[in-house]
């Protein structure tokens, strides 16, 4: 099964997000923050990584940054509750979004679409226009 890593400064619903994913059949790794979201990245195979934006010390975009230019095939799915804080350069290197709040079958579907993506060679599509992300 494809590994997930899941970055989220909230220990709770990482936890959650978590249980959900195996129960699911796919196999996690877990980081609170950006440095060991790396560090998992770089020692580990990872298929995607589902990402939060608003965290402390290294926010989603400077994760990412780094994520995407060890790998830049790595697809990487925003899950935040701050739409309309993140920097358009995220939104740039993010292959897809999903609100926090939302039910769980829409991460579900995100990391589905996005593997099945990634394993056609594509890029992924599904970030919300500007607009709607600032409605939020």
């Amino acid at each position: 099964m494809p590994t997930i890593l899941c970055i989220d400064d909230n220990a709770r619903i990482l936890s959650c997000r978590n249980e959900m994913l195996e129960i699911h059949g796919y196999d996690v790794l877990t980081a609170t923050d950006g440095p060991r979201g790396i560090e998992l990245a770089r020692d580990h195979s990872v298929d995607l990584v589902v990402l939060d934006y608003d965290m402390p010390g290294m926010k989603g975009d400077n994760v990412a940054e780094v994520l995407k230019r060890k790998n830049p095939t790595l697809p990487i799915l925003l899950l935040t509750a701050f739409g309309w804080e993140i920097p358009e350069t995220l939104f740039q290197m993010a292959d897809g979004y999903v609100q926090k709040g939302q039910a769980p079958t829409v991460l579900l579907e995100a990391i589905e679409q996005a593997l099945a993506v990634r394993k056609r060679g594509r890029p992924i599509k599904g970030l919300p226009p500007k607009e709607e992300r600032q409605a939020g």
